[in-house]
């Protein structure tokens, strides 16, 4: 009997249990369709592939791969922490909720089975990724930011939030354009599509995040590969789509830029903020000072916030200002809501998960290029999670936990597997 152990394990499972891996596949798609689309619906459909997942499980449970231990340690790691930390949050409602959001975990144990089949996931999520932007495109066009409100089958989320998903799957396409897993330079014009919404919402983070990660897919390809006809075409092909995107869209990202360039350098200097986020950093800098080995427990950096007199005063006599104080349970920005809520113990543990990933994905971007997209994601993941509270939503969460599924998986194995294994072996 051959050996199951290992990634050529996945290609051999799909063999022996094809109507299994059919249904879990098709469940995986929608699933994963659905994820830059509508999180709820996404939510949903992860139920079904959750029980069908299981069901594998017990049946196969000889032969399926289990998920890889090197991501899956930090990974649960981190989960682990954040459900001891509800024990001495203050909000224990508000812990139960943002506890619920880190479902998107189970994508690492319920994708890596079928990951046999890694073009067919991807292209799904290119797919949905394409619908919402194409929406919200012609909605902001249309009815400017009033498209927060419109919506059919599911379309209709914050544009600017989901921005996110079209930096991180445009940063995807160009890293497979450059390594030449994508061939057809019609997959310019999906690069298009993903920045219009991006650039026409104004989302700063999603555009600097998404020329942070082309930049850092780039230079690991001519590192890797170095600098042949193709991907110097495809560079500059690239950037010719992206500046003409800002040149034809992007009067309102520059000043929004110029902006908060402005607002950040005075709220440095004077002790008056103009944006709230700004004066929530401040504040929990200061709150994490009162418990900073444990914090204060998930969900309890609400409640942090609204005890620190020196907010209260900065926000004085601002009616926008102190009324955006007290309708947020966050302060913006992941890395300072973790240092908060999880003090310098949850602070280690989310680096070292997130240390992992990246490491993991360099050592897999040596052997095939899907380590460079993993690479590249992680980057948009990590600069937008600056400002915004990433790891309390669970479908922008589950960019982070797909790109944990791939960044070990190596899909050369799976063919060495194949080349390797002697006719007729079972």
């Amino acid at each position: 009997m051959a050996s199951f152990s290992g990634p050529g394990s996945l290609a051999e499972l799909a063999s022996k249990d094809r109507f299994g891996d059919r249904i879990h596949l098709l469940l995986a798609c929608l699933t994963l369709a659905f994820l830059p689309v509508n999180g709820g619906i996404a939510g949903i459909l992860l139920a079904p592939l959750l029980a069908w997942a299981l069901i594998r499980t017990v049946c196969w449970r000889r032969y399926l791969p289990s998920a890889p231990r090197v991501v899956m340690i930090p990974a649960l790691a981190w989960i682990g922490f954040l459900a001891v930390s509800t024990i001495w949050t203050p909000d224990l409602r508000q812990a139960r909720f943002d506890l619920w959001q880190q479902w998107p975990v189970v994508l690492v144990p319920v994708l890596w089975p079928i990951l046999a089949h890694w073009r067919v996931l991807l292209g799904c999520i290119v797919a949905g990724a394409l619908v919402q932007a194409s929406f919200h495109s012609i909605a902001i066009i249309t009815v400017g930011f009033e498209a927060e409100t419109l919506g059919f089958a599911g379309l209709g989320e914050y544009p600017r939030r989901l921005a996110v998903w079209y930096a991180a799957t445009a940063v995807g396409i160009v890293a497979f354009l450059l390594t030449g897993q994508l061939r057809k330079w019609i997959w310019l014009l999906a690069i298009l599509v993903l920045t219009a919404p991006i650039v026409l919402s104004e989302s700063r983070a999603a555009l600097i995040a998404m020329i942070l990660g082309i930049l850092v897919v780039i230079t690991l390809t001519f590192l890797r590969h170095g600098a042949n006809r193709r991907n110097l075409l495809a560079v500059m092909a690239c950037g010719f789509v992206l500046g003409g995107s800002l040149l034809i869209y992007g009067g309102p990202v520059t000043k929004g830029l110029q902006s908060a360039w402005s607002r950040t350098a005075q709220t440095l200097s004077n002790d008056q903020p103009e944006d709230i986020r700004l004066a929530w950093w401040r504040s929990s800098a200061r709150q994490w000072q009162t418990r900073p080995v444990l914090g204060y427990g998930l969900g309890g950096v609400g409640k942090a916030l609204e005890t620190d007199p020196e907010l209260s005063a900065e926000t004085k006599g601002n009616n926008a200002l102190n009324a955006a104080r007290q309708a947020w349970h966050h302060p913006h920005s992941t890395y300072f809501q973790i240092l908060v809520e999880g003090g310098i113990v949850g602070v280690g543990i989310f680096t070292w998960l997130l240390g992992t990933l990246a490491i993991v994905s360099y050592r897999t971007s040596k052997r095939h290029p899907i380590g460079l997209l993993t690479l590249g994601v992680l980057v948009v993941w990590m600069v937008t999670a600056t400002t915004d509270e990433w790891y309390l939503v669970g479908h922008l969460l589950s960019m982070l936990w797909i790109a944990a599924v791939l960044a070990p998986f190596d899909p050369n194995s799976l063919q060495e597997s194949a080349s390797t294994s002697p006719a007729g072996e079972s």
